[in-house]
């Protein structure tokens, strides 16, 4: 082999080795995240607030893979730094209720509402973070299914007296609760170090629900 097909060839193996560095040791992408929503809830309107234990059924879920073994030669995402951030009220990440229904006094006359209404609804745990890493990984991290999905059934009890023109708004929210977690980057090359954040949220086992009676319409809780 001359010099010059030698030359070349090394030449074309530190192209091939410095893009495969490049393609393996490359920083992850971000995007902007959605921070997470409380409900909020004008206080003055509201009529009466109880915390309510209600009959829930799982709908999907699977068991988190507790030690991913990402493989040795390939970059991956990783969890640090998980934080309990305590109970939070309403789905996230946007804090609507997951089950609302109005009541209006169209009459020029006071009007009594009593009734017995079955609520029905669905809820999901949730994540949310401003890199790629995906769900296996977070629920892995933070010990919990973030794609698990439920519904429930309760029983709501109404009796007031409404006046002419006036709307009240009967609403139920569960609670969560929140974590807060690093997400860190293992290059093929080169140090881990961290490349975002997230949030993510369990729902509670107790089944335990706000039950709130509001001085306005559906849509003025969302």
């Amino acid at each position: 082999m001359t010099k010059k097909k030698i030359i070349t060839v090394i030449v074309i193996g530190l192209s091939f080795t410095l893009a495969f560095i490049t393609l393996f040791s490359s920083r992850p992408t971000t995007q902007p995240i959605q921070a997470p929503h409380p409900v909020h809830i004008d206080q003055s309107k509201v009529l009466s607030s109880q915390m309510v234990f209600v009959k829930t059924n799982l709908i999907h879920s699977t068991t988190p893979a507790q030690n991913i073994k990402p493989l040795w030669w390939w970059s991956y995402y990783y969890l640090q730094n998980i934080q309990d951030q305590g109970l939070t009220l309403g789905d996230p990440p946007n804090g609507t209720p997951n089950w609302c229904r109005e009541f209006y006094n169209g009459t020029p006359y006071p009007l009594y509402i009593g009734q017995t209404i079955s609520a029905t609804g669905t809820f999901s745990n949730d994540f949310t973070s401003n890199t790629g890493v995906s769900g296996q990984v977070v629920s892995a991290g933070v010990s919990f299914n973030t794609s698990a999905s439920y519904s429930f059934t309760d029983t709501v009890k109404v009796s007031f007296t409404l006046k002419p023109g006036e709307t009240r708004a009967v609403a139920i929210y569960p609670y969560f609760e929140q974590y807060y977690f690093q997400v860190w980057w293992n290059p093929w090359f080169g140090n881990p170090y961290q490349a975002g954040y997230g949030y993510a949220w369990n729902y509670e086992p107790s089944a335990t629900f706000d039950e709130i009676t509001y001085a306005g319409s559906c849509a003025s809780l969302c």
